[in-house]
C-alpha cells in the first residue's frame, strides 16, 4: 500500500494528507489489485485480490505471480511478461483470448487483468487489476444461447431486429436484419449514414413522418415500406419500432422490428381475384403435415383434406417412407434430411404425381426438429405452377414479338411504364431501366403540337383504343415515325387498370409517302413552267427536310468553259459558295468538281482525310461540313448538265434508302433542267418564226391594199370575183394534187375545234396509213398519237390559231420533221383551219451528222500530222545537229596530241546516230502497226537471257551515275512469245527509265511468276507522270508537260502497248510525280506448244 501511495503521489498528484482516502479507495475496491516488480513477485495485493484468489489477508505478498496462474499458461505468461517489459504500457491482457486464474484451492476460474507500468523509487513495477469473469461468462453465454435461438426465430419468420441510441447514434442490426437487405450480417455497407438510402425514394418522405409522429405523441408506431437491395431488387417489409424516453420525455433510445413480406405480397397480387384462397395463403394453412423420425417411420400425419391422401391416415403411421413412396422421392426427402440436420436449414424438395390422369406438383418443407424427428409440410403447388409457366409462356412470347410493346399503370398518377419488351428497347435506343416509371410521352420530345398526339390523349382520357402515327425520337435524337395502337384493360370491376401500346416503327413508308408528295408538288411546278430556280429550290428543300443535318445544292454545268455555276443553295454559307462558284471540274476538285468529271457519283465521308478536298478542307472545316455526297446530273442523251450535291455536318456514307432517295432527286433535277432548257430554244425559236411570219404578213396586207384599189367598180369587183371563183376551183383542184403526191410529207388542215378537215401526201402511204381513217376526226380519236403528243398537237393549233406562225421540229416514229403551221382565214378574215406542212427531214439530218462527224476527223487527222511533222523535224533536227558539230570537232582535231578528243567527238556521233535509229524504229513500227503489218512470230526463247542482254545494250550509253539491277526468281524461264517485239518493248522501257532519271538514282528490273503468268517489273525514282495526265500516257506523240525538255517522240509507250497486246500480254504502271514510275509487263507463261 505504501509503494501504491508513492505512484499515485508521483503520477496523479495526490498529496499525502489523502493517504486515507487512498488506503479506503484500495481497499473497498471491488477489483483486484495486485503490484508486481520486475522479477515476477507479488509486492502487494488489497482484499479483494485475496478474496478472488481464496486467500487470507496477507498471503499473497513476496509469492510470485505464476503461482496464480495454472500450468498450462505459466510457460506463455513467462514470454509474454518478457515481451512487456520491453514495451510497458497500460492495456488489457489477452484481447479476443480468454484468461485463467488459479486458487489457492486448486481450482481454474476466467478473469480479466488490465495492466499498467509504473516507476517508484527507480524501480520497475506493474499494477494489475483483476475481475473475476466467470458470473460474466456464464451470463454471456446464456445471451449467446438466446442470441442464437433468437436468430433462428428471426430466419424462419423473416423478421430482423435492430436498436438505436438517440444520443449517440449508435445503432445495432440482427443478422436477419442484414439479410432482409441484401447484405452478408455485419456489411459495412450498412451503418447510420447509410441506413436511410436503403430505403425507396417514394417512401422515404413517409417514413420520416410515421416517426416524427411517434416521437411527438410518445406511442409505438408500425407501417409498410420498400427498401431497395444492393443489386436493384425491391423488398416489401413491414417495420415496428418502440421509443423509450428519459424523465424530461426526450426520446433516448429506439428498438424495434422488420419482417419481409414481399412473398406474402406476390402471393396476394397473383392471386387477388380469390379472397378465400388469399387468406388461405397468408395464414400459411398447409395442405399435408408429417412427422417422421430419422429412419424415415411416419409417427404423425395431419391434412387439411384426407382426401388427398395417397394411404388412409392410419394405414401411414408406423410405416417407413419406402412403403409409401416411390424409391426416387424417398430417396430425395432423406437426403433432405441429412442436409437439414447438417446445416440446420429448411430444405425444400418439389416432386410431382399423376393422380386420375392429371399430373399435381407438390412442395414439401423438411426441416429438423430438437428432439431428433423430423418436420415434413406438403403443399399442392399445381395451380402455382401452372400459372408461373403461363406467365412465362406469355412474357416469352412478349419479348420475342417483333413489334415494340409497353405497358403502362393506369392505377397510378401520369400512366407510368411498367413493362416494356426487347423490341421496344431497340426501337427507342433506351434500356428497359431507363424506360421503367416513364410516360410514353417523352418520346416526343419537345415536338408536341402534333395532331396525332391530341387524339391519342383524348382517347386516353377517355379510357378508349386508338390508332395513330406519331414523330417520336430515338435516345440519340434520331426521328422515327411511329404508329402506336393503343388497347385499354379493364379488370372484372370495370376498372381502367392498364395501357398496351403497341409500337411499329414505319419511318421508312412514312419518308417514301412524304417523298412521293414533294415529287409530285415538283412535277407540278415543272409542268406549269414554273422558273427553274423556284423548282431547283424545291428540290433542294425537299432533300434537306428528308435528310437529318444536311445542306443541298445544284449547280449547273457550263459546256463550253467546263465550269460550275450556282443555281440553288439557299442554306449554303455564302463564302463557301463564293468559293466554289465557277470552278472547273476535273479529277481532284472536291465532291462535286470530280463527279461530273467522271460522270459517276462521289460520296466523300470524311472530308478532312480525303485527297479530293486538299483545297478546300479548311474551308469546309470552317463551316463544321464534314461529308459531302455528290451526283452528276445527265440529260436524256447522258450529257452532263450540273451536280447535285448534299453536305453533311457528320462524317457518313449514305445509307441505301438515302442513295436511292438521292437518285430519284437528282433525276427529277435533270428533268427540270431539260424541260427549262427545251422551253427556252423553243422561246427562242418561236421569236424567229414570228418575226418572218410579221414579214410575210406585212406583204400580204401590201397585196390586199393594191387588191382593193384595183377594184373600184362593181363590175370589175364581178368580174374578178367569177375569175377568183374560177381561179379557187382551180387552186383547190391543184392543192388536192399537191397534197396528195405532196413528195416526203404530208399536209394538213385542222379546224378551230381540233378536228381534221384534210390530210394527204406521200409520207402516209410510205407508213401504210389513209387519209380517210383520220379526216373528220378529233385530235383526241386518233390512237396514233400518245396523250402528250395530242396535247402538243392542239397547243400548236390553238396558237396558229392566234396569228402566229410556228416552225420547229418534231420526232415522229423514228423520223425527223421540220413542222410549218399557218392559219387558214374565212371571207371574214377570221382564222378558222390551221394549215400544217410536215417535211421529212431525216436524211438531212443523217448527212448533218455524218458531215460533222467527218469534219471531227478530219479535224483530228490535221492536228496529228501537224504534231507530227512538229515533232518529227525536232526530234531529227537535235540528233543531227550534234553528229555535225562532232564532226567538225573532228575536223579541226587532227593533231597526234588530240586522239581522246577524236574518240569522244566520234562517241557523240556513234551515240546521235542510234538515238536516230531508234527514232526511226518508233516511226517504222507506227507505220507497220498502222497499216496492220505487225503480226506477232512467237518462239520458245529464256527470258531471263533476253533480259540481260537488253541491259547490256542500255548499260553502253548510261549515265555513269546511274545503276540498273536485276532480279529474277529462277536462273531461267522459258516463254513462248515474239523475242523482236518484246525486246523492242523493253529497250523503250529501260530507255524511258534512264532518259527520266536523275543520276545518282537506282533503276530496278525483275521478274516474277504468279497463276500462271510471267511478270516483268522496270521501276525508276524519276520525275513520275502527273496523275491529271496518266490516263494519256498510252495515246500516240503524248508528252507529259514535265518532260517536254527532254528527248523523246511520244510513240515509246504506245508501241509498248501495241507489242505487248499483239503477244497476248498486258501493260500497267503506278506512277507518283516526283517519286517514280513502276511499270509492269504480263505475259502468259511457256504453253502446250513447246
Amino acid at each position: 500500500m505504501l509503494l501504491l501511495s508513492k505512484y499515485l503521489y508521483h503520477n496523479m498528484k495526490i498529496q499525502p494528507r489523502d493517504t486515507e482516502l487512498l488506503q479506503r479507495i484500495f481497499d473497498s475496491s471491488i477489483e483486484g489489485i495486485l503490484v508486481v516488480d520486475d522479477q515476477g513477485s507479488i509486492i502487494d495485493a488489497n482484499a479483494s485480490c485475496e478474496r478472488i484468489f481464496g486467500y487470507r489477508e496477507g498471503e499473497l505478498k513476496h509469492k510470485k505471480l505464476d503461482s496464480l496462474l495454472p500450468k498450462k499458461f505459466r510457460k506463455k505468461h513467462k514470454t509474454h511478461r518478457s515481451n512487456y517489459a520491453k514495451k510497458p504500457e497500460m492495456r488489457i491482457m489477452g484481447l479476443g483470448m480468454d484468461l485463467w486464474g488459479l486458487k489457492k484451492d486448486g481450482s481454474e476460474f476466467p478473469l480479466d487483468i488490465s495492466l499498467s507500468p509504473s516507476v517508484i523509487e527507480g524501480n520497475q513495477v506493474t499494477i494489475a487489476f483483476i475481475r473475476d469473469s466467470s458470473i460474466l461468462k456464464s451470463a454471456i453465454n446464456a445471451k449467446v444461447l438466446s442470441g442464437n435461438r433468437m436468430d433462428e426465430a428471426q430466419r424462419l419468420a423473416h423478421v430482423g431486429s435492430w436498436f438505436w441510441d438517440l444520443q449517440t447514434n449508435e445503432r445495432e442490426w440482427s443478422d436477419e436484419f442484414y439479410k432482409i437487405f441484401g447484405l452478408p450480417p455485419g456489411d459495412n455497407r450498412l451503418n447510420a449514414e447509410t441506413a436511410e438510402k436503403f430505403i425507396h425514394p417514394d417512401d422515404r418522405e413517409n417514413a420520416s413522418k410515421v416517426l416524427e409522429n411517434a416521437i411527438e405523441n410518445q406511442i409505438p408506431y408500425k407501417f409498410e415500406k420498400r427498401i431497395v437491395r444492393p443489386d436493384g431488387s425491391v423488398r416489401y417489409v413491414i417495420t415496428k419500432g418502440k421509443i423509450t424516453y428519459n424523465k424530461l420525455g426526450k426520446p433516448i433510445r429506439m428498438m424495434g422490428t422488420m419482417q419481409d413480406i414481399t412473398d406474402l405480397n406476390f402471393l396476394k397480387d397473383e392471386f387477388a381475384a380469390s379472397e378465400t384462397r388469399n387468406k388461405d395463403i397468408l395464414k400459411a394453412i398447409p395442405d399435408l403435415m408429417f412427422v417422421l423420425n430419422a429412419q424415415g417411420v411416419y409417427l404423425e400425419v395431419n391434412a387439411s383434406d384426407p382426401s388427398i391422401l395417397l394411404v388412409p391416415k392410419d394405414q401411414i403411421i408406423g410405416k417407413n417412407i419406402n412403403d409409401i413412396l416411390s424409391k426416387e422421392l424417398s430417396k430425395k426427402i432423406m437426403e433432405a434430411f441429412d442436409n437439414s440436420k447438417k446445416t440446420n436449414t429448411t430444405q425444400i424438395v418439389e416432386y410431382s404425381l399423376t393422380i386420375l390422369e392429371r399430373i399435381a406438383y407438390y412442395e414439401a418443407r423438411v426441416e429438423a426438429k430438437n428432439n431428433g424427428n423430423f418436420w415434413v409440410i406438403v403443399r399442392d403447388i399445381t395451380n402455382q405452377k401452372e400459372s408461373v409457366e403461363t406467365l412465362y409462356i406469355r412474357n416469352q412470347a412478349l419479348e420475342s414479338a417483333k413489334n415494340g410493346i409497353v405497358i403502362t399503370d393506369a392505377e397510378q398518377p401520369d400512366y407510368p411504364i411498367i413493362y416494356a419488351n426487347d423490341a421496344f428497347s431497340k426501337l427507342t435506343g433506351y434500356s428497359k431501366n431507363e424506360l421503367m416509371g416513364k410516360n410514353c410521352r417523352f418520346l416526343q420530345g419537345v415536338d408536341r403540337a402534333q395532331d396525332q398526339v391530341k387524339i391519342m390523349a383524348t382517347a386516353i382520357a377517355k379510357g378508349m383504343p386508338s390508332n395513330v402515327e406519331l414523330r417520336n425520337y430515338k435516345k440519340d435524337g434520331t426521328l422515327f415515325w411511329n404508329e402506336v395502337h393503343i388497347t385499354p384493360i379493364y379488370n372484372d370491376n370495370a376498372v381502367l387498370t392498364h395501357f398496351i401500346g403497341i409500337q411499329n416503327d414505319v419511318t421508312e413508308r412514312k419518308l417514301e409517302e412524304l417523298l412521293k408528295d414533294d415529287i409530285r408538288l415538283i412535277l407540278e411546278q415543272i409542268a406549269n413552267n414554273e422558273p427553274m430556280t423556284d423548282i431547283a429550290n424545291a428540290i433542294v428543300k425537299t432533300i434537306e427536310g428528308h435528310f437529318e443535318g444536311c445542306i443541298a445544292s445544284i449547280l449547273l454545268l457550263n459546256q463550253n468553259r467546263d465550269t460550275l455555276h450556282n443555281l440553288a443553295s439557299p442554306n449554303l454559307p455564302d463564302n463557301f459558295r463564293k468559293a466554289i462558284e465557277g470552278i472547273k471540274i476535273g479529277n481532284g476538285v472536291g465532291s462535286c468538281g470530280t463527279s461530273p468529271f467522271l460522270k459517276e457519283a462521289v460520296l466523300v465521308d470524311h472530308i478532312s482525310k480525303d485527297s479530293l478536298w486538299s483545297d478546300y478542307k479548311e474551308l469546309a472545316y470552317t463551316y463544321g461540313l464534314k461529308s459531302c455526297w455528290s451526283f452528276p446530273i445527265f440529260s436524256s442523251n447522258k450529257k452532263v448538265l450540273g451536280t447535285f450535291a448534299i453536305y453533311n455536318y457528320r462524317q457518313q456514307k449514305p445509307e441505301k434508302v438515302k442513295r436511292e432517295i438521292m437518285e430519284e432527286l437528282t433525276y427529277l433535277a435533270s428533268v427540270a433542267i431539260e424541260h427549262y432548257r427545251i422551253n427556252e430554244e423553243l422561246k427562242e425559236g418561236k421569236q424567229q418564226l414570228e418575226k418572218k411570219v410579221a414579214e410575210r404578213t406585212k406583204e400580204v396586207h401590201a397585196t390586199v391594199q393594191k387588191l382593193v384599189e384595183s377594184n373600184l367598180s362593181l363590175e370589175d369587183q364581178m368580174q374578178v370575183t367569177k375569175i377568183a371563183e374560177r381561179k379557187a376551183l382551180d387552186s383547190q383542184a391543184l392543192f388536192a394534187a399537191i397534197a396528195e403526191y405532196f413528195p416526203n410529207g404530208v399536209i394538213v388542215v385542222i379546224d378551230n375545234k381540233y378536228k381534221v378537215k384534210y390530210i394527204n401526201g406521200q409520207e402516209l402511204k410510205k407508213f401504210g396509213l389513209k387519209s380517210t381513217s383520220y379526216e373528220k376526226k378529233a385530235i383526241d380519236e386518233i390512237d396514233l398519237f400518245s396523250t402528250y403528243q395530242k396535247n402538243a398537237l392542239k397547243k400548236s393549233v390553238r396558237r396558229t390559231l392566234d396569228g402566229k406562225h410556228q416552225t420547229f421540229e418534231i420526232e415522229f416514229m423514228n423520223m425527223n420533221y421540220a413542222v410549218y403551221t399557218l392559219p387558214l382565214k374565212d371571207v371574214r378574215n377570221k382564222a378558222n383551219q390551221a394549215l400544217f406542212v410536215y417535211n421529212n427531214i431525216t436524211y438531212q439530218k443523217e448527212i448533218e451528222l455524218g458531215i460533222l462527224n467527218a469534219l471531227q476527223i478530219e479535224k483530228d487527222l490535221n492536228e496529228l500530222k501537224s504534231r507530227f511533222v512538229s515533232m518529227a523535224s525536232h526530234e531529227f533536227r537535235t540528233p543531227l545537229s550534234a553528229i555535225l558539230s562532232s564532226a567538225t570537232l573532228i575536223g579541226k582535231q587532227n593533231g597526234p596530241d588530240n586522239v581522246q578528243k577524236r574518240e569522244k567527238y566520234v562517241n557523240q556521233i556513234q551515240n546521235n546516230v542510234r538515238s536516230l535509229v531508234v527514232i526511226l524504229n518508233d516511226f517504222l513500227s507506227l507505220s507497220k502497226m498502222e497499216e496492220g503489218k505487225t503480226i506477232s512470230q512467237p518462239e520458245r526463247f529464256d527470258l531471263v537471257r533476253l533480259v540481260k542482254d537488253v541491259i547490256e545494250e542500255i548499260e553502253i550509253n548510261q549515265e555513269a551515275d546511274q545503276q540498273i539491277y536485276f532480279q529474277s526468281i529462277e536462273r531461267k524461264i522459258q516463254v513462248f512469245l515474239d523475242a523482236k517485239l518484246i525486246h523492242h518493248a523493253l529497250v523503250n522501257l529501260i530507255s524511258n527509265a534512264t532518259k527520266y532519271s536523275e543520276q545518282n538514282t537506282k533503276i530496278e528490273i525483275s521478274i516474277t511468276k504468279n497463276d500462271g503468268k510471267v511478270i516483268v517489273q522496270v521501276a525508276d525514282q524519276g520525275m513520275g507522270i502527273p496523275l491529271e495526265e496518266q490516263s494519256n500516257l498510252f495515246n500516240r506523240f503524248f508528252r507529259a508537260n514535265n518532260a517536254t525538255n527532254i528527248q523523246g517522240t511520244g510513240l515509246g509507250l504506245y508501241i509498248v502497248k501495241q507489242y505487248t497486246e499483239l503477244m497476248g500480254g498486258t501493260v500497267s504502271f503506278k506512277s507518283k510525280q516526283g517519286k517514280g514510275t513502276t511499270f509492269y509487263l504480263n505475259f502468259p507463261l511457256l504453253d502446250n506448244r513447246t
